[in-house]
């Protein structure tokens, strides 16, 4: 069973649902978050957003006067980002296109939790190549234990893969490329905690 497919499924056929929880979610949880990434990163930096979804958090930074380019997965995510005036293409983020030293800044929010543990650092790696020497990556994972496919009954006939990390399993992940330059963790309630990392190019 294909978990690039299964994932993009489901954010196809809810697309609409999708884009109004994250909406509500870069309201209430990620100012203190974006405030550290601006502090670091002043805008008109360039950054490139993950697996964009709709682009709520990619139109937010670009309020703030950041120079955004969205790609997602999904067709439907992508035509949304469009619609909300953001630069948006169609790619996966497991197979990068763009050059080397492309960018100040990546946005990765809950997006690379929808690959399988093997593929992280193959991903990890492709992202500090697209960087700039002096750029920002902000990583968003959910806080667990584990990796599979997961149903939810408000996503009725659809499931979407997680990878789930602690602390101390993501860090060996990072560090052979990335210094962690601030973090957090974002708590929404007891099944849903997100560990956020502002990481620095170190290669």
């Amino acid at each position: 069973m294909d978990y690039r497919s299964e994932t993009k499924r489901c954010y196809d056929l809810f697309a609409d649902d999708f884009d109004t929880k994250f909406e509500v979610y870069v309201q209430q949880y990620l100012y203190q978050e974006i405030a550290e990434l601006t502090r670091r990163l002043p805008p008109p930096a360039t950054i490139v957003d993950l697996g964009s979804g709709p682009g709520n958090q990619a139109l937010y930074l670009q309020h703030q006067g950041y120079k955004l380019t969205c790609i997602d997965i999904s067709e439907t995510m992508v035509e949304k980002c469009r619609q909300k005036g953001l630069a948006a293409t169609v790619m996966d983020f497991e197979n990068l296109e763009f050059p080397s030293d492309s960018f100040d800044g990546v946005w990765a929010y809950t997006s690379l939790l929808h690959i399988p543990k093997r593929n992280l650092e193959w991903v990890l790696m492709q992202i500090s190549a697209i960087m700039k020497p002096s750029a920002y990556f902000f990583l968003g994972m959910k806080e667990g234990s584990g990796e599979g496919f997961r149903k939810q009954e408000k996503y009725s006939g659809t499931k979407r893969w997680f990878s789930l990390y602690t602390d101390a399993e993501l860090r060996p992940y990072l560090t052979p490329l990335f210094d962690i330059d601030f973090f957090s963790r974002t708590i929404v309630d007891t099944d849903h905690v997100f560990r956020n990392y502002i990481l620095k190019r170190n290669v």
